[in-house]
């Protein structure tokens, strides 16, 4: 009976010292507490195209004034712009505004509409029926007289075109990154000589269908070819390789013949070249602000340092993302967004302007 008793006795020290080591349990989150609620909605075209656009925002916070459509860019869908803890959309969400991250025609949910079959599209669709219907759409929803677009690398160049060329654009500012609009740079050199593989059928299917495990043999055959879209020093491995799994898409027939004429033509033109949104700059009257990586060969810093010379606005900016002293962390293409400081360095220069043309105050008052 002894025996039993101490044994009792030891299972129940044993037991309190192991609830004793045990984390405290943590406290449920008030609905009252801000965190970023999403939402997904559609955006139906005249063609019947249905659009998809994810939307980020605090839950019970008043947002700031003007709405943010965010506008992916080529090769890759919108959840580039929505990448874990690489996410722009919460990032912006986070200190208060109301955005909208948008999938392309024929991207991530924006899929084909019934009907349609295999016709192309190009990118003069999206300029003259996608853009227009999503900002009236944003527009509708969030209650703003006009809206802040970012766009990123194809992104940004539709929406500089769409500013540049509509007078009833409703857009307030843009913040293009990675978007050149020339293709006239040396350090361009190599795009139209991976778009001369369009004229061999073969080949071309590879172009239209650069998904991940496309992309793989890609990047395999030309290790060249992975450091023209990232510096691989600044992107984690997991990144890369979420990147490669994830966030690619393959191109459309139509979009792809109109990226072929624009590096031909080595400028941003319309389908059939006879239109140049290069020369659209001009009309820019709004406030601008462009984005770069110093080792950026899609989108080189002279590249960008032309379209901060042709923008017709007065309010416009230029911000070079160059490396430390002694340092080989120059930003490339894909790693302005996911490179491993962007979160810290990029993004922070992205939502003070913002904010600046939202005019509001830089952050909520919420921890960060």
């Amino acid at each position: 009976m002894r025996f039993r008793q101490q044994m009792w006795s030891v299972c129940v020290s044993v037991l309190a010292a192991v609830v004793s080591l045990a984390p405290a349990p943590l406290a449920a989150a008030s609905l009252d507490d801000p965190f970023v609620s999403t939402e997904r909605q559609w955006v139906v075209t005249g063609e019947k195209f249905e659009l998809s656009v994810k939307r980020f925002r605090l839950y019970k916070r008043e947002p700031r004034p003007l709405p943010v459509i965010l506008i992916h860019g080529l090769l890759v869908n919108s959840s580039f712009l929505d990448f874990g803890r690489a996410s722009l959309a919460e990032y912006l969400a986070e200190v208060g505004f109301d955005v909208w991250n948008l999938s392309l025609r024929g991207t991530g949910r924006s899929l084909n509409p019934l009907g349609w079959g295999k016709k192309p599209w190009n990118l003069d669709d999206i300029l003259k029926s996608d853009l227009p219907a999503v900002i009236e759409h944003v527009r509708k929803e969030a209650g703003g007289a006009e809206v802040l677009v970012v766009g990123y690398e194809l992104g940004g160049a539709l929406a500089l075109a769409h500013v540049g060329r509509s007078p009833g654009h409703g857009v307030a500012g843009v913040v293009s990154v990675a978007a050149p609009m020339s293709f006239d740079s040396p350090d361009q050199d190599w795009l139209d000589t991976l778009l001369k593989l369009d004229r061999v059928p073969l080949l071309r299917s590879s172009l239209l269908h650069m998904n991940s495990s496309g992309l793989n043999r890609l990047l395999f055959f030309m290790p060249w070819f992975e450091d023209a879209f990232y510096n691989r020093k600044n992107m984690a491995q997991s990144v890369r390789q979420e990147l490669l799994d994830t966030a690619l898409t393959p191109v459309n027939p139509g979009v792809l013949d109109q990226i072929v004429t624009t590096v031909e033509r080595d400028e941003f033109v319309s389908a059939d070249g006879k239109t140049s949104y290069r020369d659209t700059l001009s009309g820019i009257t709004i406030p601008v602000l462009l984005v770069g990586g110093g080792a950026d060969s899609i989108a080189p810093p002279e590249a960008l340092r032309r379209v901060y010379r042709e923008v017709g606005s007065e309010d416009r900016d230029l911000m070079i993302f160059w490396p430390d002293p002694g340092e080989d962390m120059s930003y490339g293409h894909f790693d302005l967004i996911l490179g491993r400081k962007a979160k810290d360095e990029v993004f922070p220069l992205i939502r003070k302007w913002l904010a600046a043309k939202a005019g509001g105050r830089d952050f909520l008052s919420l921890p960060r």
